[in-house]
Order: C-alpha cells, then structure tokens, then sequence
C-alpha cells in the first residue's frame, strides 16, 4: 500500500512539473488516459488514442482486441499501479508536437481454471518463462493464492498533439512495422534522442 501511495505521488508530482512547464492539456489528458486504462473503459482509451492507428485498423476492430485480452476464455485481465515514471521533454518534428511518456503498470492475468504450479514443467513456470521473454523474467510471477500470473511492465509512450488535442500512442520499439507506419523516419530519430 506504502509503495502505490508513494507511486501516485510521484506520478503527481510529474504531471505538476508538467503542468508548470506550461502543458496543462497534455497532463490532464495523460492523466485521464491511464485511469481510463486502469478502469478498462475502451470507449475513452479509443478516444485518447492517436487517430493515425485507425487508419491501419478501425477504431471497432481495436475496440474488439482491446476487451479481448481483458477477458478471454482462459483468463481475465486486471490492470494496477498505473502511474508516470518519467515525462520527456516536448519536441517538435515536421511541425507536429511530440513527447515521450515512460510509465509503469501492474498486469495481473487472472485465470478460470486453477492452473498446474507443481514441478519445474508445470503450466505456471511455462507461462513465466514465456512471458519473461518479453518483460524480463525478474518482472514476470505466479500468484497461486490468486491463480494469476503477475506482470510488471515499464511501456513507453508518446503523445501526439493534433488539433490543439494531445493524443497517445504506444511506442513499442519491438514492433518496428507498426511504428513505421505511425511515424515518420523524422520522428522515430527525435524520439530515439530521449533516453
């Protein structure tokens, strides 16, 4: 509990910093996206959500993938500790406004059925493993009291203004089609800058 009132008030003292710096917009809208987020209202994620990624899929497509991985057959998805660990500067490229957003979150996969978490083989320290490719093993558990496995991730972000309205992009650099598609070679080298 000491650890998620120490977080929020990191995250708040961000998005202050932030606000001083003389982008209220861009706080307050970084701040309703991740209690969106936490809230899994995909109505209003989709509304924060940079508009150039419904040129690749549509907005109900996305809807449709986004309450899938909250809820499948196998399990149901939790999302905690939602806060701002770091707010780059802002940056101009091509003479659209950009920031980079680094934040934390907590996902816990809930599942249906009781999963096997006896031996080195069972189906929990199969899916740590797994899942310890991508967000690192030391990031990666099992809960058995809870039956689920339990993520820490650090995503970045980057906020994209348009139209005076700041919007927000997921910036997995793994996934190097889907950010060639979104952003410019212009913008992927600014952002890159930021570390």
């Amino acid at each position: 509990m000491k650890k998620i009132l120490l977080a929020f008030l990191f995250s708040s003292f961000l998005l202050n910093q932030l606000a001083a710096q003389g982008d209220t917009a861009l706080a307050k809208r970084l701040k309703e996206i991740l209690i969106y987020t936490q809230e899994k209202n995909t109505e209003k994620i989709l509304d924060y959500t940079y508009p150039e990624l419904f040129t690749i899929v549509t907005r109900s497509q996305m809807k449709e993938a986004l309450d899938g991985m909250y809820d499948t057959d196998e399990f149901t998805t939790e999302l905690d500790s939602l806060f701002i660990i770091k707010i780059y500067p802002v940056f101009t490229v091509e003479g659209k406004q950009y920031c980079k957003i680094m934040h934390n979150m907590v996902i816990y996969m809930k599942f249906k059925e009781v999963v096997d978490t006896v031996g080195k083989d069972s189906k929990a320290n199969s899916m740590v493993e797994l899942m310890g490719l991508n967000y690192g093993k030391e990031n990666v558990r099992f809960d058995a009291k809870n039956n689920s496995l339990v993520i820490k991730s650090t995503p970045d972000m980057i906020a994209v203004k348009e139209n005076n309205t700041w919007y927000f992009s997921n910036y997995d650099e793994d996934n190097a089609a889907m950010i060639d598609l979104l952003f410019s070679k212009a913008v992927q080298k600014k952002y890159k800058e930021f570390q």
